[in-house]
Formats: C-alpha cells, structure tokens, sequence
C-alpha cells in the first residue's frame, strides 16, 4: 500500500496534462483513498463558479446568504442577485396564509372579534377548523384553567369520576 502514496513526478505531468492539479491529485491519493489509475484519469468537476452573480447581489444590497437560500429555492442565478428584498410588510402580504385570507372576511366581522378580545389570527384559526363567521367571532376565549375543568369533566364521562380512583388512599 505505501507504493500508492508515492507520486513520480511522470504522474504529476500526466495530471497535469489531464486538467488536474498536484494538489487535488494529492488529495485523491493521499486523503480520499481514489485508486491512482482513477486519482490520474477522472477530470475534476467544474464548480459553479458565482463570483460574478454574488458580486452582483452585494452591489444591488442582497446579502450572500439571501442570493445562496434563492438558489436553494430553484431561483435563476440573474433573478437572485437582482430582484430586490422585500421589507417585512410586503413578505406578510405576499405570504401564501395571508393571501388566502385577505379580503375573505368582512371588516365588520374582524372588528367584532376585536371587539370579543379575539385576535385576527385566532378568527382565521377558528374558522380553518370549521366554524362560522359568527361562531368564531363571539364565542369568548376561554381560560387556561376551565380549560382544564372541562378536560376533566370529559375524562369524567368516559371514564367515571377519576378523582376518586386516581387520588384515594391505597390501604
């Protein structure tokens, strides 16, 4: 095995002729393991070079970090580096669960929530579950704790009184 790890310097030309270079080829023997017959022979693979593309983000305020996620979501590298950002109130309205929702419900119905102490997303939330317009915007909130009571009083009906089985005294 040490033979594979000594390159002659008739290999070094014989790399060089095939587009690789010494320190690649000293990677492929020495670090990755590659045969030599495959470490001489298999050109490198061309990178993407994006020097040009992410030079051109950084001139137009796009961070290097934002053109690379673009990429990574299948955008072109010249609408990456040039389509501006958006601030956060454009993202909220081009926001796929905000678009579904905005100019369903009436103002009317939105104020009336409001007015019950129920959020905006709250209504939305509701209504994706099933109930009305109505429903959603005026049934109250209800507390952590009658939560509780409530999830005790079902217990109690499917179960019988589980208090008095889970909290008396074994003897």
């Amino acid at each position: 095995m040490g033979h594979y790890f000594y390159i002659t310097p008739e290999e070094y030309a014989i790399a060089e002729k095939n587009g690789i270079s010494s320190m690649l080829l000293d990677w492929r023997l020495r670090t990755a393991g590659w045969p030599k017959e495959r470490a001489l022979s298999e050109p490198p693979r061309k990178m993407n070079v994006r020097k040009h593309w992410i030079a051109l983000a950084e001139s137009n305020g796009i961070k290097r970090q934002t053109f690379n996620r673009r990429l990574e979501y299948g955008w072109d590298p010249e609408r990456a580096a040039t389509e501006p950002v958006a601030d956060k109130y454009t993202r909220q309205k081009l926001c796929l669960y905000a678009k579904s929702f905005q100019g369903k419900y009436s103002d009317e119905i939105i104020a009336t929530a409001a007015s019950n102490g129920i959020s905006r997303e709250n209504f939305y939330a509701r209504v994706r579950r099933g109930w009305t317009e109505e429903e959603a915007a005026t049934t109250p909130l209800i507390s952590y704790a009658d939560n509780g009571r409530r999830s005790i009083q079902k217990m109690n009906d499917r179960y019988g009184d589980i208090n008095k089985s889970v909290f008396q005294k074994r003897g």
